[in-house]
């Protein structure tokens, strides 16, 4: 029996990567290493959500079955915790740049209900108007 290989076959000692294959192989693994502290770590993104987003897909809403949307639930932090939270992440996205309903629902990991709730609040209050369709926060 014969191997026959299609392709030259470099020796260890003779085989050199260049330094952009290098750093775009690094910014890879970084960007994975950094996916996965972000799935342990974070306590308040449904666990679908972000394997179909790290995917390529797109869910809009939480299983409900995962850990983190099973303790959400247990304590209430859906209506309260998070929402406080929610309104300071829409307002610091906000006042960065202006952006549909739909792009900011993208920027941030949440929940579609939940997020119309706070802009639908931040609208009556006045702090962030509706110029054209684009949010804003009113200065």
């Amino acid at each position: 029996p014969y191997i026959i290989y299609a392709r030259e076959r470099v020796e260890k000692h003779h085989l050199q990567i260049p330094p952009s294959v290098y750093e775009e192989r690094k910014a890879r693994y970084e960007k994975r290493i950094a996916a996965m502290l972000d799935y342990a770590g974070n306590a308040t993104a449904c666990r679908s959500r972000m394997l179909l987003r790290y995917f390529g897909e797109k869910n809009e809403h939480n299983c409900g079955q995962c850990d983190t949307c099973i303790s959400l639930k247990k304590e209430g932090a859906h209506k309260d915790g998070l929402a406080k939270e929610l309104v300071e992440d829409v307002l610091r996205t906000l006042s960065e740049q202006t952006m549909t309903p739909a792009a900011l629902s993208e920027r941030l990991s949440t929940d579609k209900e939940t997020l119309t709730r706070v802009l639908h609040g931040l609208l009556d209050e006045g702090r962030v108007i509706a110029v054209n369709g684009m949010l804003e926060v009113k200065k």
